[in-house]
């Protein structure tokens, strides 16, 4: 029950560059693009902490 680090980064990318799109049509483009480089930096860190922790963590062979 766990992923790569190069899986959370592709994750992590490929979300933001919607989030980047969405941000674009409110703030502009540059503004966009260097909010969303330190968004993704901080959805990594966030993904990887919630990854180390066990609260609702099931077994695959769990039932509930």
């Amino acid at each position: 029950m766990s992923e790569t680090h190069k899986r959370t980064i592709v994750r992590a990318i490929s979300w933001r560059i919607v989030a980047t799109l969405v941000t674009a049509a409110f703030t502009g483009l540059s503004g966009a693009i260097i909010i969303n480089i330190w968004m993704t930096i901080a959805h990594y860190i966030h993904e990887r902490a919630w990854l180390k922790l066990d609260w609702g963590k099931m077994n695959a062979d769990s039932q509930n």
